[in-house]
C-alpha cells in the first residue's frame, strides 16, 4: 500500500518477506525510510492519519484453529494475534491490543476512517478502537468466524454506519454507538465471503446484486435486473470476491458481469477473469487481471496479467489500404537454389509433430557451443543453417550449423515469441510490432515485410512496446501459402485477422477477421422466454437459451472464441487452437483431429490444467471442465478423454509418443508413454466419451517413469530425444527456474528404453529441439545454443 507519511512524504509500506518486518519505504527512491520492530508476523496492513495499523499473528496457527472446528475436533491453542498500531513519522509503536483470549481476528476486517476510529471483528464481537489510543470505544455482538466455504469476514464502513458480513449472516450497526440498526440472513459466495459494496449511498449484497439498499434501514431503494438475465448459467460462483466502481457492480460469476445502475446498460465478459482469493481490480479507469489458474472457457480466455480498458472506437481493418501494407526490402525477388529442410520451422512441421526423419547416433556428445544471451526460441535448421530467435532482443540469429558460428543477425521492431520458417530460401518470421518478415537465409538481408495489424496502434507488454495486434514468430506454410494470425483476443481490439501471403512476394491470397461481440443486456434485450428445447442440465453444466442466441454461446465451461497463437496444419486445413479453417480462412464448423494445447503451444509454465491434446479440440457440452477430467487417467464424472494427451507430444501416423505428470516409486514425477495414433472414425467428433465406450481412450502400448522433468521431445528415424532438467526434489527453486544442469536422454521409438543419458550444462528452453541427420541442435535456458553430435 502507498500513503504520504512521514511529514507529507509519498511512501510505500510493504513486507521485503513472508517473515520480514514491515518496511517504510520513500516512494521516489525505495530507500527505506523506517523498519518497524517485532512486525515480522503482520499479516493485515492499513494505513490512516499517519498511523500504520497492523494484524500481527501466526496464519498457519488460526488455519489449524478453523480445520478442527470444521470438523468438530478440539481446537489447538492459537498464538494470541493482536491489532498493533505505528507513528509513521517516527516508526514508534503506539499501541498493540488483543481481542479475546484466543487472540482470533477475523481476516480482511481491519479498518479505520477519518475520525479516528479503528474497527476490527473477532469470533464473538465487533469492536471499535481508538486510533490513537487502542481503547475500546465500544463494542457489538457479532458471533461470526467465517462458516466452511467463506473466507474470511467483509467489513464496511460507511458516514453512519458499520457493515459487516460474515459466515453467520449480515449486521449494521451505528457508527457512534455500536447500536444494531438491521440484519439480514444472506449467505457466503462460493470460497468467498458474503460481499457488502456501497455505491452511491445505497448497500449492494454480492453475488446476486439484485437489489440496492438505504444502509441505515435496509430498504430497498433500487433494483437492478435478474442476474439469471446475464449470467451463464450453471456451475458455480467463482471464489473471489465482487468489485465496485462509481457506475458499476462487478460480478465476477463467470468471468466479469457488469451491472451498470446508472444507464442500465449490463454486459458480461466470460473472457477474462481474476485469480483465486483476490478476483480483478477495476482502477485508474482500467480493469486489471491477474495470472489465474482456470480450466474453465479454455478457448477464449485470457492468460496473465493484464490491462483492459474500455473500447475507444470499432477497428476498422480496411483504414489501411493492402498495397500499402507491403515493404519490399533489397533481397525482394532474391531467388535462391531451393534445398531440402530437414527441420524448417516449430516442431518440425507445419502439422507440429516434433517428429524427423533424421538419424542420429545412440551418444551423444557437444560439438560446438554459441552464447547469443537468453532467453531463447526454439531453433530450426535448414540449408546447413541454424535460426533461432532472441525474444526480448527482438533479434533472428543464423548460425553455421557445421561449427555454430553467427553469420548474420536480423533485427525486428518487436519481440519474437517463437522461431522463424524457412521457405525456399526465405526465413519468415512474425513479431510482435504487428508485421510478419521474409528475410533472405543466406544474407539476412530484407526481402520484404507486411503489416498484419489493422493499424499501427501500440501498448506495453513485458516492458517493451508492441502492436495491439502482435504475430507469433512461427509462420505456417502450407500449400504454397503462408499463414499467420494477427491479434490477442476475438473479444478486444477488434478480433484476430488472420492472412494467407505469397511466401515469396509476400502479395495478399486470402485474409479473415475472426471476431466475437461481447454480450450486453438491457431492460428491452433481455432474455424474455424459456424454450424448453435450449434448457438442459447435467452435472455442473447447463445451456439455456443464452447458450443458443448470445454472440458468445457460453454454457457453463465452454463458449465461442479464441486467442491469438500459432497456427498448425494438416495438408489442407488451418487451425488456431481448436478452431478450424479452410484454405481461403473461412471458418469451418467441422472438427478434424490436429494436435492443440489447451493453452498454448508455448506455454512453458506447465499449469495441471493445461495440456497438449491430439483430437478434436470441441469443449462444448462437458459434465465438468475440460481440465477436469483430463487431469484423471481414468476420467472423471462419467467421460474420460479420448484421444492421446499429456505436458507434450510427438507423432507419426501410427503411434503418438508423450509425456504426462505423475510417475511410479522413487521420485519418478513424469510418464514417457506410447499409444496407437487412432482418429475416431465412427463419425462422432468428442473429445470425451462414456469410459465404457468401446472407443474410449486406447491403453498405453509401454510407459516409463522419467527421473528427469522434461521440457523437449522429437522423435527421430529410430529414437526419441528427451531434454529437461532434475525433478523437483531438493533445490526446487533452482530447478523449476531451470538454473541447474540439464538432462538429455535419448530412448528407444520401439520401446521406450534408455540408450543413452548425457548432463548438459542447462536445460533446453520449451521444446527447444531441432535435428538433422548426425545433429542435434539445442536452444538452452542459459542463452546458449549448443550443437550435439
Amino acid at each position: 500500500m502507498a500513503d504520504k507519511t512521514p511529514k507529507g512524504k509519498s511512501c510505500v509500506f510493504a513486507k521485503p518477506g513472508f517473515d520480514q518486518p514491515i518496511e517504510v519505504l520513500d516512494a521516489a527512491t525505495g530507500e527505506v525510510i523506517h523498519t518497524l520492530k517485532n512486525t515480522e508476523q503482520a499479516e493485515e496492513i492499513i494505513h490512516e492519519d499517519g498511523v500504520l495499523l497492523t494484524v500481527l499473528g501466526d496464519p498457519t496457527s488460526v488455519a489449524r484453529s478453523l480445520v478442527a472446528k470444521r470438523r468438530g475436533e478440539q481446537e489447538p491453542a492459537n498464538e494470541v494475534e493482536a491489532v498493533a498500531a505505528f507513528d509513521t513519522d517516527t516508526g514508534k509503536p503506539l499501541w498493540k491490543k488483543s481481542l479475546g483470549k484466543t487472540g482470533f481476528i477475523a481476516s480482511l476486517t481491519l479498518s479505520a476512517d477519518k475520525n479516528d476510529r479503528v474497527f476490527v471483528q473477532n469470533e464473538k464481537e465487533l469492536f471499535c478502537l481508538d486510533l490513537k489510543t487502542g481503547e475500546t470505544k465500544w463494542t457489538a455482538e457479532q458471533p461470526g468466524r467465517a462458516a466452511s466455504g467463506a473466507i474470511g469476514s467483509c467489513l464496511v464502513v460507511t458516514d453512519g454506519e458499520v457493515l459487516l458480513a460474515d459466515g453467520k449472516g449480515f449486521n449494521a450497526f451505528d457508527i457512534e454507538t455500536g447500536e444494531k440498526l438491521w440484519s439480514s440472513g444472506r449467505s457466503a459466495g462460493f470460497r468467498s465471503p458474503l460481499d457488502v459494496l456501497v455505491q452511491d449511498g445505497l448497500v449492494w449484497f454480492g453475488p446476486e446484486f439484485a437489489q440496492g439498499l438505504d444502509p441505515r434501514t435496509g430498504e430497498v431503494e433500487e433494483t437492478t435486473i435478474k442476474t439469471t438475465d446475464l449470467r451463464t448459467v450453471g456451475h458455480h460462483h467463482r471464489c473471489y470476491r465482487q468489485k465496485a466502481t462509481e457506475r458499476y457492480l462487478l460480478e465476477g460469476y463467470r468471468g466479469i458481469e457488469f451491472y451498470d445502475t446508472e444507464k442500465g446498460v449490463h454486459s458480461r465478459h466470460n473472457w477474462i477473469r481474476g485469480t483465486c482469493q483476490y478476483g480483478i481490480m477495476p482502477a485508474n479507469g482500467l480493469m486489471y487481471a491477474p495470472s489465474h489458474a482456470c480450466g474453465c472457457f479454455m478457448e477464449a480466455k485470457l492468460r496473465g496479467f493484464w490491462a483492459i480498458s474500455a473500447s475507444e472506437e470499432d477497428v476498422v481493418y480496411e483504414n489501411l489500404p493492402d498495397d500499402d501494407r507491403l515493404v519490399k526490402g533489397p533481397a525482394y525477388g532474391v531467388k535462391n537454389k531451393a534445398t531440402k529442410a530437414a527441420w524448417p520451422t516449430l516442431r518440425g512441421n507445419s502439422k507440429r509433430s516434433g517428429l524427423s526423419d533424421a538419424k542420429l547416433p545412440g551418444e551423444l556428445s557437444e560439438a560446438w557451443e554459441t552464447d547469443l544471451g537468453g532467453p531463447l526460441t526454439a531453433p530450426i535448421l535448414a540449408d546447413g543453417m541454424v535460426y533461432v530467435a532472441k525474444i526480448d532482443d527482438r533479434q533472428v540469429v543464423a548460425l553455421d550449423a557445421s561449427d555454430g558460428k553467427v553469420v548474420w543477425t536480423f533485427s525486428a521492431q518487436g519481440r519474437i515469441d517463437s522461431p522463424p520458417t524457412w521457405c525456399d530460401g526465405l526465413v519468415l518470421f512474425g513479431s510482435c510490432d504487428g508485421y510478419v518478415y521474409a528475410v533472405d537465409g543466406k544474407s539476412g538481408r530484407l526481402a520484404w515485410k507486411f503489416l498484419a495489424a489493422p493499424e499501427e496502434k501500440y501498448t506495453v507488454v513485458r516492458d517493451q512496446v508492441e502492436s495491439l495486434w502482435p504475430v507469433s514468430g512461427t509462420v505456417l506454410v502450407q500449400n504454397d501459402t503462408a499463414y499467420f494470425a494477427a491479434g490477442r483476443s476475438t473479444y478486444i481490439d477488434g478480433g484476430i485477422i488472420l492472412w494467407g501471403l505469397d511466401p515469396k512476394t509476400g502479395a495478399i491470397k486470402s485474409h479473415s477477421i475472426n471476431r466475437r461481440d461481447n454480450v450486453i443486456v438491457t431492460a428491452e434485450t433481455k432474455t424474455t422466454g424459456q424454450d424448453p428445447k435450449m434448457i438442459s442440465r447435467w452435472t455442473q453444466n447447463a445451456t439455456d437459451e443464452k447458450t443458443f442466441l448470445d454472440p458468445d454461446l457460453s454454457d457453463a465451461f465452454s463458449m465461442a472464441g479464441n486467442v491469438g497463437g500459432i497456427l498448425t496444419g494438416d495438408g489442407d486445413s488451418v487451425f488456431l487452437r481448436h478452431e478450424q479453417f479452410d484454405g481461403d480462412l473461412n471458418r469451418q464448423d467441422a472438427y478434424d483431429w490436429h494436435l492443440f494445447s489447451t493453452s498454448t503451444l508455448l506455454d512453458d509454465a506447465e499449469n495441471h490444467r493445461s495440456h497438449w491434446v491430439l483430437g478434436y479440440g470441441d469443449f462444448k457440452r462437458l459434465g465438468v471442465a475440460y481440465s477436469w477430467i483430463a487431469n484423471r487417467k481414468g476420467g472423471s464424472w462419467g467421460q474420460r478423454l479420448a484421444n492421446p494427451y499429456g505436458i507434450m507430444l510427438s507423432f507419426d501416423d501410427d503411434t503418438v509418443w508423450g509425456v504426462r505428470r505423475g510417475g511410479d516409486k522413487g521420485n519418478k514425477n513424469y510418464t514417457f508413454f506410447a499409444e496407437p495414433n487412432q482418429p475416431k472414425t465412427d463419425g462422432k467428433t468428442a473429445d470425451f466419451r462414456d469410459p465404457k465406450d468401446p472407443q474410449a481412450q486406447a491403453e498405453w502400448t509401454w510407459s516409463h517413469g522419467l527421473t528427469l522433468r522434461p521440457h523437449a521431445m522429437l522423435k527421430t528415424a529410430d529414437k526419441i530425444i528427451l531434454a529437461g532438467m532434475p525433478t523437483l526434489q531438493e533445490d526446487n527453486a533452482e530447478a523449476f527456474e531451470g538454473r541447474k544442469d540439464g538432462i538429455l536422454e535419448v530412448r528407444s521409438a520401439q520401446d521406450g528404453s534408455e540408450v543413452s543419458r548425457i548432463e548438459l550444462d542447462a536445460p533446453p528452453v520449451w521444446d527447444g529441439l531441432a535435428a538433422e541427420d548426425g545433429l542435434l541442435v539445442i536452444s538452452s535456458k542459459d542463452g546458449c545454443v549448443r550443437g550435439l553430435k
